[in-house]
């Protein structure tokens, strides 16, 4: 939710910027685990769902991306996300 994320920004801004997109449930006026979502996200970066990492705290949500092919990861908190972007060498800081 848009709380948790404004948290997240004003807490690790850094680890934001990091980032060249992203793509929040809130913003997008779709909500997880609907289809609708991923398909938008997919359209959004015209690549392949295996290039797209998928980080939420629900693991229905999870599955609905792995079932458009999606990475996707079941994490509860900020030092889960570094470890698995660090394992995937996408982030090192």
């Amino acid at each position: 939710d848009i709380h948790h994320f404004e948290f997240i920004k004003q807490q690790e801004p850094a680890f934001i910027n990091k980032f060249h997109k992203m793509f929040l449930s809130y913003e997008i006026g779709h909500n997880k685990p609907e289809p609708e979502i991923f398909d938008f996200v997919l359209r959004d970066v015209n690549t392949v769902p295996e290039e797209i990492m998928f980080f939420d705290d629900l693991q229905e949500n999870v599955l609905a991306a792995r079932e458009k092919g999606i990475q996707a990861f079941c994490v509860n908190n900020y030092e889960t996300v570094l470890t698995i972007l660090k394992e995937y060498h996408i982030f090192n800081g």
